[in-house]
């Protein structure tokens, strides 16, 4: 403990949307996104655009998002965080490639 600068401990209930099923012993990479949203932010709107954009794009071997599930006396443990957007991807070309995609 002594050597972290910091750290942020989320759990979350995940809506799995595409699954990344058995990639045997292959490493792959997870792009984990924790996002607080703005009050006014169309919240669903932009969930259902990650998603899609998720299932069209090739490069995505899965995709799920959830809110979290930290109590609010646990807050400390999202650092604030309250929704989580999990991406994976066979390799960072892949993941730069999504990227480019959502910026």
């Amino acid at each position: 403990k002594k050597h972290l600068a910091n750290k942020v401990f989320v759990d979350y209930y995940p809506n799995t949307v595409l699954d990344v099923g058995d990639t045997g012993m292959a490493p792959v990479i997870r792009h984990y996104e924790l996002i607080t949203f703005n009050p006014d932010a169309p919240i669903e709107d932009l969930t259902h655009r990650l998603t899609k954009l998720s299932i069209v794009i090739e490069d995505v071997w899965g995709f799920e998002w959830g809110t979290r599930a930290n109590t609010r006396k646990e807050d400390s443990f999202a650092d604030g965080f309250d929704y989580v957007y999990l991406t994976t991807f066979e390799d960072y070309e892949r993941r730069d490639n999504y990227l480019a995609h959502t910026s």
